[in-house]
């Protein structure tokens, strides 16, 4: 039989009961409402279920991140948090966006993926992907 002091025992559940009260009060600013902490994530809107994942990625700390569309169904608040969180963190972070806002906010490095010949093509700026894809546009062909 495995003896445990009841003391650490105690320090244990203790520390845990705070951790998840700080959690709780976590949970409430990603989701800016009061009250939501114990509401079902099923019942929680698209944008806070995305609020509430970008939490959850940022207590998992993962080494990279790997993202399509990011600011997709976020609140302007939530996507300068996600801004935020992307400067903050050393970590690369990979995404495909239209959103040239976030994109020039964020990103330091940019690429092209050419559908056709399955090519990912460095560009030098946004204003460069823009250009091409308008002129791509008005020749009726929108794919990069």
């Amino acid at each position: 039989m495995i003896k445990i002091k009841e003391d650490s025992l105690m320090n244990g559940f203790q520390k845990i009961e705070e951790e998840f009260n700080e959690l709780k009060v976590e949970v409430e600013k990603y989701l800016n409402y009061g009250g939501k902490q114990n509401t079902l994530i099923k019942e929680l809107s698209f944008g806070e279920r995305t609020r509430l994942a970008f939490l959850k990625l940022n207590h998992e700390q993962p080494n990279l991140y790997i993202m399509d569309e990011p600011t997709n169904h976020l609140d302007i608040d939530a996507q300068m948090k996600l801004e935020k969180a992307i400067l903050e963190n050393d970590n690369p972070c990979i995404f495909v966006s239209h959103d040239r806002t976030f994109v020039e906010r964020v990103a330091n490095k940019y690429y092209m993926i050419n559908d056709k010949e399955k090519v990912l093509k460095p560009i030098n700026s946004t204003d460069v992907f823009f250009d091409i894809l308008l002129k791509r546009m008005e020749e009726g062909n929108g794919d990069c």
